[in-house]
């Protein structure tokens, strides 16, 4: 028993530069965002709401942004990368446009 619980806590990188912390692009997506002037709050642990209603989600890898897509999640949302800029009808192309070059430069 205790050699079960060793090998699952082991597993386990959470917290470490290995983690999945260490995958968390919303950082530099904020500041990028400030640097365009674009209002935005962090929402959730994967995303990001812009003040003019778009948001931003995030996944590990570009394959699990994708994955969600076939999985029918991404209706009214452009993939791009591991981010997913879902538009929620905003018709503003200046700041959809702002928006999409932050998330293709992470």
């Amino acid at each position: 028993m205790l050699v079960l619980g060793a090998a699952v806590t082991g597993g386990c990188s959470v917290g470490t530069p290995d983690g999945p912390e260490s995958r968390d692009a919303r950082g530099e997506a904020m500041e990028c965002l400030r640097e365009e002037r674009i209002p935005a709050r962090l929402r959730d642990p994967n995303g990001i709401r812009l003040a003019a209603g778009p948001h931003i989600q995030f996944y590990l890898t570009g394959g699990e942004a994708e994955a969600a897509g076939f999985k029918g999640r991404l209706e009214g949302a452009e993939q791009i990368g591991a981010a997913v800029l879902y538009t929620r009808g905003s018709t503003d192309d200046e700041l959809l446009d702002r928006t999409e070059t932050c998330l293709e430069e992470l």
